[in-house]
């Protein structure tokens, strides 16, 4: 009898470790997607031509939007389509992101129009690139070149 019921005992323990460990389970995938949910998984692009700037932000499902990152518009290196096959992407470089970021995909003639319009709108805050070189142009002889003409005017 003893043996009986310290057997009994012993399973109901088990169970109840089994039954715990389910509930704390299910209680953090429960808690995982509330926060997925509230975090949001919609990446999207915004163009701010008041503000000047350019932002990616992720949106949950009640609309609500918490910004990832902000570019100015001055940050802005370039702006070009990579394309690949029927589909397109169009790509921002900037300062902090030389690789580039990717705003949008679509079909080529659609990036092709928004790459012209968001051209204008961010060329007034990109550097003259003409004027940066221009400054960069070193106007003088390179120290090598002056000792070898020194060298063979004598």
């Amino acid at each position: 009898v003893g043996l009986m019921a310290t057997s009994a005992g012993a399973s109901a323990a088990t169970l109840d470790a089994f039954v715990l460990t389910i509930l704390v389970c299910g209680a953090g995938l429960a808690g995982f997607f509330f926060w997925v949910g509230f975090r949001g998984t919609a990446i999207e692009a915004q163009v701010d031509v008041a503000r000047r700037e350019l932002r990616t932000a992720v949106r949950n499902w009640r609309g609500q939007e918490r910004i990832l990152e902000t570019h100015a518009f001055a940050e802005i290196e370039s702006l070009f389509v990579h394309r690949k096959g029927q589909s397109a992407r169009l790509c921002v470089r900037t300062v902090r992101e030389p690789a580039g970021v990717e705003i949008v995909t679509a079909d080529n003639a659609t990036l092709k129009y928004l790459h012209e319009v968001m051209s204008r709108d961010i060329a007034a805050d990109r550097p003259r690139r003409k004027a940066a070189a221009a400054k960069r142009v070193k106007s003088e002889i390179p120290q090598w070149a002056q000792t070898a003409r020194a060298a063979g005017a004598r």
